[in-house]
């Protein structure tokens, strides 16, 4: 057992040599900057999987709604065979549901986003377009369009809020060469 008076002498020679130390300089670690994500944005003008993606012309766009869909695994979800050749627009349209001439107001307040086989798509730069449609009116879509020119697939991902309700799909394109024509 320590007796008081070694105790007290072990406490102050801890206490002197605290007081007589010099703080040691932390080694203070260098960062490197922080590096911030950059995010790859699809383009007019870029290629996805082979695939250049532009701005469609009036008049020689087909639109995904025009083409039959092959095979449907869920209620958010298609696989759609397109024709070698095809100009698609891959961008869901809205139109104003009220029928009241709003489709401005609609398209103002509801959000989209696109992406082609995982890359992001700046819709904005695309423009949109609006699309005669005798059941609803007007519709309008963002003027996202792929040209198809060779076999094979690619999978888009959009998903928004239009007039408050949230929607989201997936679609699988395959581009396929025409039907033959029987003829030969």
């Amino acid at each position: 057992m320590i007796g008081l008076g070694r105790y007290l002498a072990l406490l102050l020679g801890v206490a002197a040599m605290v007081s007589c130390a010099k703080p040691v300089p932390s080694a203070t670690p260098t960062l490197a900057p922080m590096q911030t994500a950059t995010i790859d944005w699809v383009e007019p003008g870029d290629q996805v999987s082979g695939y250049l993606v532009i701005m469609g012309e009036p008049g020689k766009v087909t639109f995904q709604w025009d083409l039959d869909e092959s095979i449907v695994p869920g209620p958010d979800n298609a696989t759609i065979d397109v024709p070698l050749g095809t100009i698609l627009n891959i961008s869901s349209a809205i139109y104003d549901g009220t029928y009241s001439g709003k489709l401005d107001t609609v398209w103002a307040e509801a959000t989209y986003e696109l992406e082609i086989d995982g890359h992001p798509v700046a819709v904005s730069a695309f423009g949109s377009v609006d699309i005669p449609n005798p059941m609803v009116g007007t519709m309008r879509a963002w003027n996202v369009v792929v040209v198809a020119d060779k076999v094979g697939q690619f999978t888009i991902h959009d998903q928004g809020v239009e007039s408050g309700d949230p929607y989201e799909n997936t679609t699988t394109y395959r581009v396929v060469p025409p039907a033959s024509s029987g003829a030969g």
